[in-house]
């Protein structure tokens, strides 16, 4: 079994600024879908390279908060929130094609990824990971690959 662990919020966020540059800006539908169906695609092809018989794509929960902002109400103070709804839409879309996706009220996206990462691969399981966020690197041995794209941004 090889499982494939998909940052969902992460991806989105990336083909988001990739292809529109402004997501703070109003876009048209046509435009929304094209990064939705982009994304889907780069999926669809990661999961194909990695021979992934599993998917799960992850998402930052909607709720803005978590267990790191109560413990450390500075967390992130400096970085200008964005405000993505597409997440929900990208989820959405996934689902509808038969992958997996999860998002935990309270938790952030790579928390979640590290705790499936280390379950799985305490169970013998191959993990590829799919994401820009460099704190995953941490996770990275034998049977757990990390997958970075993009560049900076």
């Amino acid at each position: 079994m090889k499982l494939l662990l998909i940052d969902g919020t992460n991806v989105i966020l990336r083909y988001g600024f990739a292809i529109l540059k402004d997501l703070q800006a109003e876009h048209s539908e046509e435009a929304i879908c094209g990064v939705l169906q982009g994304a889907e695609r780069g999926l669809r092809e990661c999961a194909s390279f990695t021979g992934s018989s599993h998917a799960v794509a992850v998402f930052d929960s909607d709720c803005g908060g978590s267990w790191r902002r109560e413990l450390f109400p500075q967390y992130k103070s400096g970085r200008a929130r964005i405000e993505f709804p597409w997440s929900a839409r990208f989820a959405e879309r996934l689902t509808a094609g038969g992958w997996k996706c999860i998002a935990q009220e309270g938790a952030e996206a790579d928390d979640i990824l590290a705790t499936l990462a280390g379950r799985a691969v305490d169970k013998g399981i191959r993990v590829s990971i799919l994401s820009q966020d460099s704190d995953l690197l941490a996770l990275m041995s034998e049977p757990c690959h990390i997958f970075q794209f993009g560049g900076h941004g």
